[in-house]
């Protein structure tokens, strides 16, 4: 449970500040306040590249496999090939650059300093710098998520609309009452999740015309000091991009916990780290989950030792969690032979002589719809799977059998293939064809997703 640690022939010298995976492959980012940005290589174990700035790196992201980008503590923002190991300029604050992203749906990089400016960078233009907003202080963290950026400012949420930046943002109180530290956007969503300088993690789904509100806050690590609860620094949250709506939190005082935000459940908590964890990132199917063990500046006890990046493949993205079987109930969900089944019906064989009641369990396949069966003693747990449904705008269906999803924060989703129940199929493609506005629920599990039912929405 404690992973795979990255080996470095030049071992990273001071502490890492951000681990990006790339959206397409398994590598991964690695800025630090040395001054290098490292390639990792996570498939074949090895370093492809390292490059060296004239200042501490304070964030980085990815463009696309061969392009990314930096922010600098001398407020400079460097553009990345990886491909040719070259690096440029392409724009500067007038303070140390904090944060960087970049906009998929925009094609822009999007940076913010202790200078309180938002600046947004296209590199397909002749001048880089096309827009620059007031903050009006001091920017803590950044996301971005479809057209959604959140800038988190002391304790408080700015949202922009990156189609509409002339618009004021939209500016409310967090859930949080201390300062945020960092942010994480929900795939596919509006949504988000905080960690605080205090320990306090919030989650707000907001209210949609295709989802409801989900909206909470909890400690992760609450302590009793002096009459009060306490926690410590939440320097890095994640949501996975499985859609299992599993998010990581990790901590100053080296914990990584992996949670369900819609069950609220804590799933998967790794063996303490020896040092603060800096930052974390899952990789582009949600199966790896890689961990930054390093000091951050944040907190007096951290230790300045040696920064480690450790893989892990079997934490935060879980697909599954223990459930007695004594506790399974018809209706509930369950995993059998490998598969995601809802239990349709459940006998329980009185004690035997050997003390073991048994729950025989029949099911059916949520997505082949085929029955299977098990029969397990009531008292040994079951792996049950992490159900998640989503709902989407139908925009367009492809002559290839895919679909064109419009999801909560504006973008598209265009993965999902089209029904294969008869039924369903029939129904969607008659009301697209009448031109319907329709909503389509989509159902995943342990890795797979499908169309399972869907319903017309009236004209506003």
């Amino acid at each position: 449970m404690r992973g795979d640690r990255l080996e470095f022939e030049n071992p990273i010298e001071d502490a890492v500040s951000r681990l990006r995976f790339s959206p397409e492959s398994n590598n991964l980012l690695v800025a630090s306040w040395d001054s290098y940005l490292r390639l990792y290589n996570v498939e074949s174990s090895s370093l492809s590249l390292e490059l060296y700035s004239e200042a501490a790196l304070l964030d980085c992201c990815f463009e696309n496999e061969s392009t990314s980008f930096t922010s600098g503590s001398d407020g400079f923002i460097r553009r990345y090939d990886l491909n040719a190991r070259a690096v440029d300029t392409i724009g500067r604050h007038d303070d140390i650059a904090t944060s960087i992203v970049y906009s998929y749906e925009k094609g822009e990089v999007i940076s913010t300093g202790l200078d309180e400016k938002i600046k947004f960078w296209d590199t397909r233009q002749r001048e880089n710098l096309v827009f620059s907003a007031d903050a009006g202080a001091a920017v803590g963290c950044i996301t971005v998520s479809g057209n959604n950026l959140v800038v988190c400012v002391e304790a408080s949420m700015h949202i922009y609309d990156l189609r509409n930046l002339d618009q004021p943002f939209q500016s409310y109180a967090s859930q949080v009452e201390v300062p945020i530290r960092c942010v994480t956007s929900v795939p596919y969503s509006r949504g988000y999740a905080v960690g605080s300088v205090d320990g306090q993690v919030a989650v707000d789904f907001p209210n949609t015309s295709c989802s409801s509100e989900i909206k909470y806050s909890f400690r992760c690590h609450p302590k009793s000091r002096n009459g009060r609860v306490d926690g410590v620094c939440i320097n890095a949250i994640e949501f996975s991009p499985c859609g299992s709506g599993t998010f990581v939190t990790g901590d100053n005082e080296g914990y990584v916990i992996s949670w369900n935000a819609k069950s609220r459940r804590r799933l998967v908590e790794l063996p303490r780290y020896s040092n603060s964890i800096a930052s974390l990132a899952f990789n582009h199917t949600g199966e790896l989950l890689a961990v930054a063990s390093s000091h951050t500046y944040q907190a007096a006890k951290e230790k300045e030792e040696a920064p480690q990046v450790f893989i892990h493949s079997d934490a935060g993205a879980s697909k599954t969690y223990p459930q007695q079987a004594g506790n399974i109930r018809k209706g509930g969900h369950i995993v059998i032979k490998g598969r995601p089944c809802k239990v349709v019906e459940v006998s329980t064989s009185k004690t035997g002589k050997h003390g073991h009641a048994k729950c025989h369990f029949v099911a059916i396949d949520i997505f082949t719809s085929k029955k299977l069966e098990d029969i397990v003693p009531s008292s040994h747990n079951c792996d049950v799977p992490h159900v998640n449904r989503v709902d989407y705008q139908l925009i367009d269906i492809s002559e290839d059998g895919f679909v064109s999803l419009l999801t909560d924060n504006g973008s598209t989703k265009d993965d999902l293939k089209l029904p294969t129940d008869e039924a369903l199929l029939t129904q969607l493609k008659n009301g697209f064809e009448e031109g319907k506005d329709i909503v389509v629920s989509v159902m995943s599990a342990m890795g797979e997703e499908q169309m399972c039912a869907l319903k017309e929405v009236a004209p506003k």
